[in-house]
């Protein structure tokens, strides 16, 4: 097991209600692949300094959890493949 940072980034649009969902369903996802969310920080709402999927301010979310190394490659597909996340960044 390996720590890792993890910062996401949702379209601005997003409403209260379904942010939150959006943050539990990245959540539920790490701990789908047996790792453990240590810390989760909402960073808030931020201008992007280049337009990205057509949007120019997104939500920042933070997260610091705790993952078997091989299962991390396994939740970047999932990111990746999210239509709900404009970026994101795993950092070990």
């Amino acid at each position: 097991m390996r720590k890792y940072e993890l910062t996401v980034i949702f379209p601005d649009k997003a409403e209260e209600a379904a942010l939150s969902k959006l943050i539990d369903r990245v959540s539920k996802t790490i701990e789908e692949l047996k790792g453990k969310v240590e810390k989760t920080d909402q960073w808030g709402k931020k201008d992007l300094c280049f337009f990205i999927k057509k949007q120019s301010r997104g939500f920042y979310v933070y997260f610091q959890l705790i993952l078997d190394p091989k299962k991390a490659v396994d939740l970047e597909k999932k990111l990746k493949t999210d239509e709900n996340i404009i970026r994101y960044l795993l950092i070990s």
